[in-house]
């Protein structure tokens, strides 16, 4: 937004009594921030968007949880919000609402009758046909993700699986596959006689920034501090969220299977694994934590001596700058969720590298970015073996393999990075129409003329 101007709709953080939009200005970006409202609602709200439709769409129906009164705030909440909405947007803007929060949006301004284009972004996996259905009232929500002009997805994967279960659960049709560029764009009719396009547009990195920041980031006090607390071992990193989607369990265990093999490597290599608390008031997370601090003990009371910590586990977070520090710093990084839409961690580390002496990226072939960032090292997080024998295959691989794989996956995100992102979707968004006379082979224009117009993002 900030290279084509535009205006940024979404919460501020903060949750207060005030209802009215704090308004801002930057680099050609005009930010309008509202604050959640206190009270029952604001609860109901969340308990239906990280206790219902978190767990469905990463596949986890087992933690799902479901009540008809959080399903009415979270109507409610997305009612409010096109209220504001339509207060600031014009027939000439192009809406591009982010992620899963906001699903039903598109149909509340339709309810209005504002006329804006709009697109939406799903930011997170879109599940198998048979997970979907265990979400109750599945049919609702996603015949409101309808009312979208276009549907963008992370993975060809993931519309595969959206366009099998609008087929399957929704009598939908697909009236029109189109590739341009190597991707699927899908015409979808739904029974009522809607239709929307959908197509893959995976999320990126501001590669370029990232390059540039990341040598001086090197430099950063916490970085050194971590440095010179290794004693000359390597570092094996994890960053994540805590989060039963990222598969900590799994890899604490592949650690412990890397140790068992040999204990002397305790003095060889150092695993940082840094996961901020989140959702800490839902029940799966706080099981979870506690189960993660067992775990840790277990793995530190076996392998580490008075003056070596196997594993050192921080539950804190770190500025954007210090990460990209210890990204570079990394010898290995592990990146192995069990259901990921993108995991932009994976794409950060590879940034930050040092191009004359890059770290190695062990990467879950459950990660949106495994398409992509084919030159890691892909594993099975569910394999245990198979990340252990990662993790050494990493530590042991020689500078030429190294730098050859940093090459190919660098040369990849520099190519496709955030602004062609951007631009792929928005330049998708500005097409009037279904296209039918355009060849399979023809490109279209310059995306970033066609987006030229006023846009406003949300999260």
């Amino acid at each position: 937004m900030k290279r084509k101007g535009g205006r940024w709709v979404g919460w501020s953080g903060n949750i207060s009594a005030n209802r009215r939009p704090s308004r801002s200005f930057s680099q050609d970006v005009e930010y309008l921030a509202l604050d959640l409202g206190e009270g029952r609602d604001t609860e109901l709200h969340a308990d239906y968007v990280n206790g219902a439709l978190w767990p469905i769409l990463h596949s986890r129906p087992d933690l799902m949880h479901f009540n008809e009164a959080s399903w009415s705030a979270f109507l409610r909440f997305n009612d409010d919000f096109a209220h504001l909405l339509a207060k600031q947007i014009g027939p000439r803007d192009r809406l591009w609402v982010q992620d899963y929060h906001l699903i039903p949006l598109a149909e509340r301004l339709e309810s209005m009758r504002v006329v804006v284009r709009c697109g939406f972004f799903l930011h997170v996996p879109f599940p198998r046909p048979e997970t979907m259905i265990r979400l109750p009232r599945h049919g609702e929500l996603l015949d409101k993700l309808a009312a979208f002009e276009l549907i963008g997805v992370q993975t060809p994967q993931d519309l595969e699986r959206f366009t099998q279960y609008l087929q399957s659960a929704r009598g939908a049709r697909v009236a029109g596959v189109q590739q341009i560029l190597g991707k699927d764009r899908v015409l979808i009719e739904m029974p009522d006689g809607r239709s929307f396009r959908a197509a893959a547009y995976p999320i990126s990195i501001d590669t370029r920034s990232i390059e540039e920041s990341a040598p001086a980031a090197g430099d950063g006090a916490s970085v050194r501090r971590l440095a010179t607390s290794l004693g000359g071992s390597s570092l094996v990193l994890g960053v994540d969220r805590l989060d039963y989607s990222k598969g900590l369990e799994e890899r604490f265990d592949a650690y412990r299977c890397f140790l068992e093999a040999a204990p002397a490597r305790v003095d060889e290599c150092t695993f940082v694994q840094i996961a901020p608390l989140s959702r800490a008031e839902i029940p799966a997370y706080r099981q979870l934590r506690n189960r993660l601090d067992r775990q840790v003990g277990r793995i530190n009371g076996s392998f580490s001596r008075p003056d070596r910590t196997a594993l050192r586990y921080v539950n804190r977070s770190f500025s954007q700058r210090t990460l990209y520090g210890f990204y570079r710093l990394a010898r290995v990084a592990l990146v192995t969720p069990l259901c990921d839409g993108m995991n932009l961690v994976a794409k950060e580390f590879i940034a930050c590298q040092d191009p004359r002496d890059p770290g190695v990226l062990v990467l879950s072939r459950h990660a949106g970015a495994a398409n992509e960032l084919g030159d890691a090292l892909i594993v099975d997080p569910l394999n245990r073996d198979e990340v252990c024998a990662a993790i050494e295959t990493a530590l042991a691989m020689p500078l030429a393999e190294r730098v050859a794989r940093w090459s190919m996956m660098i040369d990849q995100l520099r190519r496709r990075d955030v602004h062609a992102w951007a631009d792929d979707f928005l330049g998708d968004l500005a097409e009037s129409r279904w296209p039918d006379a355009v060849p399979a082979t023809v490109s279209r224009a310059n995306p970033s003329q066609l987006s030229a117009a006023a846009s406003a993002a949300m999260t």
